[in-house]
């Protein structure tokens, strides 16, 4: 039975997994144990230092369809240390829309209804008419910017491509340069596409 999350749940279940020196999932590796660690202090300021722009202060100021954000993500995910935080307090200026958490290994049927160029990448944030519960589109696995940077990185040779930490110390750079206003530009746009 895989189990979903409000926002402030999913809060208490990361900070348990980090107090217990552990992952969620079959791999407990230490390398993804760190990874866990680490995202949950990336999160937490993420989430202090969120400040929504004008743009989408005003746009959910005057967003009134009732919808939920489905969220797909791991504690150990880089990219959703980032996402994730700056998703729920995008939605909490509105009180349109709900935020639920799942994570990816538990919902893989989920899950594969939304691949990035046949990967699991997360996080996902699903669309859902909160009235029908119809699924309208995602959002995700990351801003456009940094998806570009992922497939740039896959496209080079092995050889010639920096260590993988490099790589994910580089996205963590950019993202907190970015200082989440990608994230929000982005989802506006989605909603805006969907909305009209």
């Amino acid at each position: 039975m895989s189990m979903s999350f409000t926002h402030s749940e999913y809060k208490t279940f990361f900070e348990e997994l980090v107090k217990q020196g552990a992952t969620t999932g079959l791999n407990q590796s230490n390398r993804l144990i760190e990874y866990t660690k680490l995202n949950l202090s990336r999160s937490k300021r993420v989430e202090k230092k969120f400040k929504p722009l004008q743009e989408t202060r005003a746009f959910f100021k005057n967003f009134n369809q009732p919808i939920k954000l489905k969220i797909i993500t791991e504690p150990w995910c880089g990219d959703a240390a980032q996402i994730v935080p700056a998703l729920t307090a995008i939605a909490e200026l509105s009180d349109k829309i709900e935020v639920e958490i799942v994570l990816r290994d538990e919902n893989e049927e989920l899950m594969n209804q939304h691949l990035t160029n046949g990967g699991k990448a997360i996080p996902v944030a699903i669309i859902i008419d909160a009235e029908t519960n119809e699924t309208l589109g995602h959002w995700g696995p990351r801003p456009a910017v940094a998806q570009q940077m992922v497939m740039d990185y896959k496209a080079k040779p092995e050889n010639e491509r920096p260590g993988f930490d490099e790589f994910v110390q580089e996205m963590q750079q950019w993202y907190n340069k970015d200082q989440t206003a990608s994230i929000q530009k982005e989802l506006i746009q989605k909603l805006q596409e969907l909305f009209g």
